[in-house]
């Protein structure tokens, strides 16, 4: 790549994981998951013109790439190892749901599904002519909307799993089968603060499962130790305010979230007062 000193490679690496699992989510309607055929997948179902709707989204989300990248860096990108192991590894949801909320990019989406014949991995059937009044909707088809309103059950596991070791899930259902799991090496709930790894999206079966897995990576015994419902409310531009009603021990607790900007997928939760200066009207729904 010609112009690796001008690129924020870490940065270009994040932008395209969430390109293409947002690509793999339109065409699937579910993340790929520990899935090393993602690249393969998604070139014999979208065709040719795979690797330049990647540049053009990349370009679209920053603007500098057009100057600085080209079709032919981003195919090296994709053809290394290191590159099909991140892909593995979730994505930034954050930036999925920008990317799946930008009626630009949406738009390119929609035009590059057509190139599918078979009608399965079609997700809406339009004519061209309906094309932009279809973005919005196809766009709530390939990522859930950013969530910062309403109220949503939650769980917290404890998770004694063979291999990962013991950790701590929290999940949030912010709708059906589109459940937030968040993965602590510590009780969160027990902490000041706490860094959390965000995990695949999970169904909603999870909200009350416990007992063991007994296969895969995660293998092991699940126990809810605090379940309840909780909700987002918008604090400032770098992190949201996240209150849990915990209905198992009659308690209310309240974190600032803040996304790592190192690592996307690393999420802080520090507690704070349930009565912040910055919240307003929290205990309406209390």
């Amino acid at each position: 790549m010609q112009t690796t000193a001008q690129i924020d490679i870490q940065e270009l690496h994040e932008q395209l994981k969430a390109v293409i699992h947002t690509l793999y989510y339109a065409i699937y309607e579910d993340l790929p998951g520990e899935n090393y055929q993602i690249i393969e997948d998604l070139q014999e179902k979208i065709g040719l013109d795979f690797y330049n709707l990647l540049y053009d989204i990349l370009c679209i989300l920053n603007p500098s790439y057009y100057k600085t990248l080209t079709v032919y860096d981003i195919i090296d990108i994709i053809s290394s190892t290191d590159f099909k192991l991140k892909l593995t590894e979730p994505a930034n949801e954050l930036l999925m749901h920008q990317i799946a909320n930008n009626p630009e990019i949406v738009k390119l989406i929609v035009r590059a599904l057509h190139i599918i014949d078979d009608d399965e991995y079609v997700l809406i059937t339009y004519d061209e002519d309906d094309i932009d009044s279809d973005i919005n909707s196809e766009a709530a088809k390939i990522a859930n909307s950013t969530v910062l309103s309403g109220a949503y059950r939650f769980v917290l596991h404890r998770h004694d799993a063979k291999k990962a070791g013991t950790h701590y899930d929290i999940r949030i259902e912010v709708k059906k089968d589109y459940v937030y799991s968040i993965a602590f090496r510590y009780n969160p709930f027990e902490k000041d603060k706490a860094m959390g790894i965000v995990q695949p999206i999970h169904t909603s079966e999870w909200l009350t499962f416990e007992g063991e897995i007994k296969e895969g990576y995660g293998a092991g015994k699940l126990k809810i130790i605090a379940k309840g419902i909780c909700k987002f409310f918008v604090s400032d531009k770098d992190h949201i305010i996240l209150q849990f009603k915990d209905t198992m021990h009659a308690r209310i607790l309240q974190y600032a979230v803040i996304v790592d900007t190192k690592e996307p997928n690393k999420l802080l939760f520090v507690k704070t007062e349930k009565n912040s200066a910055n919240i307003l009207n929290l205990d309406k729904w209390i």
